[in-house]
């Protein structure tokens, strides 16, 4: 009973710091800048359609519908605002001057950075989910497409993958934010690999370009040139290697 009581102690303690986020997060703006940034997707996908079933009524449907929004949500927003709030999780401590106060917590370095990794990955999920129900919302003011539930049920799974895929990327702009503590640097890199994964997405090489898989891997169903293998061991390379630079840039940096 005591080893379980430990434990459960333990537990707690290493959360602690999560839940310290959580609060500082209710009070901050950059939840609804988030929100506001990955609403633009359904919008302009919204927009669109509205002139299309004016003019081409007969290339109006649902499955479009979602997918187009989809591409315009996982090809051209998400890197860029989920590199935005990493940013800003990670290099807030420094330009608030609280990182001295948060490690006196008695949690290590390497918890901290897996707390904020953690509520890196409710936010980013939040942000998908809340993006397919405003795209569904949307469909019932002024497009209405019968909607079905096969493909309700497809594209909540492709927006739920995608969230997760987008995760395994947060690392490398993590690491970033944590080199150069500021937004300047991470938010060039985000418009960077988004530029290069609209090039070469459509090329065999964006399948083992880490940026361009989660469009690939969870909304593409066309042929690969390369074995999935390829790009999966790609993603999950990406992901070891970036945090693990996190961890070990973290635990020796020098805290002034």
């Amino acid at each position: 009973m005591k080893t379980i009581l430990s434990s459960l102690q333990e537990v707690t303690e290493i959360f602690r710091i999560l839940h310290i986020e959580l609060i500082k997060l209710r009070r901050s703006t950059m939840v609804w800048v988030s929100v506001f940034g990955v609403g633009i997707a359904p919008l302009l996908n919204y927009l669109m359609f509205l002139s299309l079933k004016r003019e081409m009524p007969s290339q109006v449907t649902i499955e479009r519908y979602f997918e187009q929004g989809y591409i315009f949500l996982s090809a051209l927003i998400a890197t860029l605002i989920f590199g935005l709030i990493t940013t800003y999780i990670f290099s807030r401590e420094y330009q608030e001057h609280t990182l001295e106060n948060m490690l006196t917590i008695p949690v290590t370095r390497t918890e901290v950075i897996i707390n904020k990794m953690v509520l890196l990955f409710i936010w980013i999920i939040f942000l998908m989910l809340f993006t397919f129900g405003f795209t569904i919302l949307l469909n019932y003011i002024g497009i209405f497409i019968d909607l079905r539930l096969m493909i309700l049920i497809k594209f909540f799974r492709i927006y739920l993958l995608t969230g997760i895929l987008h995760f395994a990327l947060i690392p490398m702009a993590a690491f970033i934010a944590l080199v150069s503590k500021s937004y300047i640097y991470s938010i060039g890199f985000g418009i960077v690999v988004t530029i290069m994964s609209l090039v070469i997405t459509n090329t065999k090489y964006g399948e083992v370009f880490p940026w361009a898989l989660p469009y690939l891997l969870a909304g593409y169903e066309g042929d690969f040139h390369y074995p999935v293998s390829y790009s999966i061991a790609s993603l999950i390379l990406t992901f070891i290697v970036s945090l693990t630079l996190c961890i070990l840039y973290f635990n020796r940096e020098d805290i002034e």
